[in-house]
């Protein structure tokens, strides 16, 4: 696949978690503080009415998000090598390995949130996913590439759904 084809998947796997931030998490997640600061959570009976009305299985809730963040992020590590003491490190392992860090420290308590097995199970088919997408392109040195510093943002964004 093209690149542009792989943005256009990760923009839009992206965007579907924002949504299911926005419309079915708490509205303690840093992301949901910023949107209210930004005046976009002016009416949250709006959002309790969309909850009530448009439910959907608690694993999209809780454990899609990180499974598209992970998908996203392994689509732009594909093709990504950082350089180390004369080695190049593949980083297209990178999300899923990021994401069992996040549960860890979950269960270990030195961040908010719950422990749960649905979250890796689904990281891991996600990034699966993104594994299977055929990438045609040549590896690139990652500091020296606009991915790497894309992805950086992903795991920023990341943060932000932290609560």
């Amino acid at each position: 696949m093209k690149i542009r084809g792989r943005y256009i998947l990760i923009t839009a796997a992206m965007l579907l978690g924002l949504y299911l931030y926005f419309m079915y998490h708490s509205q303690d997640t840093i992301v949901n503080v910023l949107l209210a600061k930004l005046g976009a959570r002016e009416f949250p009976f709006l959002m309790n009415i969309w909850h009530k009305h448009y439910a959907i299985p608690q694993w999209c809730m809780y454990s899609l998000p990180e499974g598209l963040w992970v998908f996203s992020a392994t689509l732009l590590s594909i093709r990504l090598q950082f350089p180390i003491w004369g080695k190049r490190i593949q980083l297209k392992y990178l999300p899923f390995l990021f994401a069992i860090l996040v549960e860890l420290i979950q269960v270990l308590g030195i961040t908010n949130g719950q422990f749960d097995w649905m979250d890796i199970f689904v990281s891991f088919i996600f990034s699966g996913l993104a594994l299977l997408i055929p990438s045609k392109e040549q590896k690139k040195n990652a500091i020296e590439s606009r991915e790497f510093w894309l992805l950086v943002l992903i795991y920023a964004l990341v943060y932000l759904s932290d609560v």
